[in-house]
């Protein structure tokens, strides 16, 4: 782990165990919330317009989806079903009580 930081030949002759501790925690501190070049962006509060635009978004997103996903599922359950039961005439049951 001090390899990652920075620190790779620790010796007590050279430094003393106080320094090496300040230098621990400085790296420590320095690498918390960064991952390699990353910067720090400071967040912000969505402002009314933005969150408008992504609600239109969804709006309009959800029933595309939805119409996308119908006649997949349509021709899933064709894939499924029998041949005979794809072919037949009718387009419900046979009788009410089925």
């Amino acid at each position: 782990m001090l390899a990652t930081l920075g620190i790779r030949y620790l010796r007590l002759d050279q430094l003393s165990l106080a320094m090496a501790l300040d230098r621990l925690r400085a790296a420590v501190r320095a690498a918390a919330g960064l991952f390699h070049d990353e910067t720090v962006v400071a967040m912000k509060l969505p402002t009314l317009r933005e969150v408008g635009t992504e609600t239109k978004l969804l709006l309009i997103g959800i029933p595309v989806f939805i119409w996308t996903m119908v006649p997949i599922y349509h021709m899933f359950l064709f894939a499924i079903s029998p041949k005979e039961d794809a072919f037949s005439a009718s387009c419900g049951p046979a009788s009410d009580t089925e």
